[in-house]
């Protein structure tokens, strides 16, 4: 019996021994299975998260790119901006102040413009906001300036000129003018409907502001230039600082600041009867270059086309030029770098070219010269002044001293030359060469301070550039050069050994 008993509970211990062992054995199971489980789990949440995160950054990546190429295409557009702007002040002007029609209106006769443009004028320097002006000017394909001068009265109130003030004798401080009263909203809101209506015609060049402003009318000149610009970028306004006593670097530093004008503008009148203004000319131009370059914009000039003699202006004493005088004011302006060559005058009571007891004698030479000065003008546009100075023979003369560096000079100490050195982003080095005389031809042999492999003269009837015959050795190289009274010749070299 107890035998059976002993045998039993055995049996017993091993079936629950075997129970235990088996749920210690599947509680360990079980457990590897879930850590098994919780480790894939995480793994997928690790990779849920990897994913989500790397979506994340994708998305971020994404916006960078948009934003980037947002920003790059704004970059685009305000470059596309600065190249239409820029692609109008770098076109050479070509013009004269009071084109045909300027004050006088219709009936308009075609010979008038025909006229015009025969003298070797593509452009109106100004023309007035009137349909049939307008028509005329289309119809002859000329680029013009629209007068926006007409919006602003002549006499403000107080009888003070809007743009251009008043000169007051009595008055003894800095400015020695009447300022004018601020130029109103009213007249600045018609400028606005007057840019719209004109802003997009492929025939303008820009706005003709005013002529020969006093400093106190600075700030008008800026409204008015500021209210333009916003409405119209493409576009730039001209300003005509002229000659006389505000014409300084002081004042001219101030006329740039203030208005913050893209072109600087001058004029200067030369030949009188009985002398003539040649060196003051010329160092009226240096400054003028000089100023431009320091404020990175172009600049033009006007330049005496007429005389008075005869005329109701007889007071001003000018005489007429001849063709080489008038050459002479024209190529040393190319030479000492200005974008825009403006002659004084055509229209306007009987001193200008086509009222002048003189107009048959003026008219032909303008053609001759003008016909020069486009072609040139045109090839010059793109160049960029480097240097300009006066040599007879050897010998520095005019603004700069004795032992200043030179590059170019005749080898005939009896010649003298305007040199302009000038640079463009083909590799090549430029410079032209301006007789400064208008009573003498240059037949002289040159020298050029360093060895180069070739040269070439621009030829302004071909409008091509011609090989020049040059003796070059280690350090130097020589050529010939021959220039009519008055006139130049612009050459380019080809690169250095």
């Amino acid at each position: 019996m107890k035998t059976k008993i002993i045998i039993g509970l055995g049996i017993i211990v091993l079936i629950l021994s075997g129970i235990f062992t088996f749920s210690i054995s599947k509680y360990y199971q079980n457990n590897i299975q879930n850590k098994q489980e919780e480790i894939k789990i995480n793994k997928n949440n690790n990779k849920k998260d990897g994913k989500q995160e790397t979506n994340s950054q994708s998305e971020e990546m994404k916006q960078q790119l948009k934003d980037e190429q947002a920003t790059n295409r704004e970059k685009e557009i305000n470059a596309d901006k600065k190249t239409e702007i820029k692609s109008a002040l770098d076109r050479f002007l070509l013009s004269i102040y009071n084109p045909p029609y300027a004050w006088r209106y219709g009936p308009y006769r075609d010979k008038d413009f025909d006229y015009y443009q025969k003298a070797g004028f593509d452009n109106f320097l100004w023309a007035r906001d009137e349909a049939k002006l307008m028509e005329k000017i289309h119809k002859y394909h000329f680029k013009y300036f629209l007068n926006v001068r007409a919006l602003f009265p002549e006499e403000g109130p107080g009888n003070i000129d809007y743009l251009r003030g008043v000169k007051n004798p009595d008055e003894d401080n800095e400015t020695y003018n009447v300022r004018p009263a601020v130029v109103p909203e009213v007249l600045l809101k018609k400028l606005d409907i007057l840019v719209d209506k004109y802003k997009d015609d492929p025939d303008l060049i820009g706005y003709w502001i005013c002529d020969e402003p006093f400093p106190s009318a600075y700030k008008n000149i800026a409204k008015v230039i500021e209210r333009i610009r916003q409405k119209d970028p493409k576009h730039y306004s001209l300003v005509n600082i002229g000659d006389n006593e505000y014409t300084t670097e002081k004042n001219i530093d101030k006329f740039l600041e203030i208005t913050k004008a893209k072109v600087l503008c001058f004029d200067r009148y030369n030949f009188f009867n009985g002398f003539d203004r040649n060196r003051q000319f010329l160092q009226l131009l240096g400054m003028i270059r000089q100023k431009a370059l320091e404020y990175n914009i172009p600049f033009y000039g006007f330049v005496q086309a007429v005389g008075t003699n005869g005329t109701s202006a007889s007071e001003l004493d000018w005489r007429t030029p001849n063709l080489n005088e008038m050459r002479w004011l024209a190529y040393h302006m190319l030479t000492y770098g200005a974008k825009g060559l403006l002659w004084f005058h055509w229209d306007a009571e009987d001193w200008g070219v086509i009222q002048n007891p003189a107009r048959n004698k003026i008219y032909i030479n303008l053609q001759k010269v003008n016909k020069e000065i486009k072609s040139l003008g045109d090839m010059m546009a793109n160049l960029k002044t480097v240097d300009v100075y006066q040599v007879k023979g050897e010998k520095i003369i005019g603004q700069r001293k004795e032992g200043d560096k030179k590059f170019i000079y005749p080898v005939d100490n009896k010649t003298s030359l305007t040199v302009g050195m000038f640079s463009r982003n083909d590799g090549k080095e430029y410079f032209m060469l301006t007789n400064t005389s208008y009573r003498t031809s240059v037949n002289s042999e040159i020298k050029i301070l360093k060895a180069i492999n070739g040269l070439e003269a621009f030829n302004i009837e071909t409008k091509k550039w011609e090989t020049i015959n040059i003796n070059a050795n280690s350090d130097n190289t020589t050529f010939m050069l021959e220039l009519e009274k008055g006139s130049g010749k612009l050459f380019r070299e080809k690169m250095e050994f």
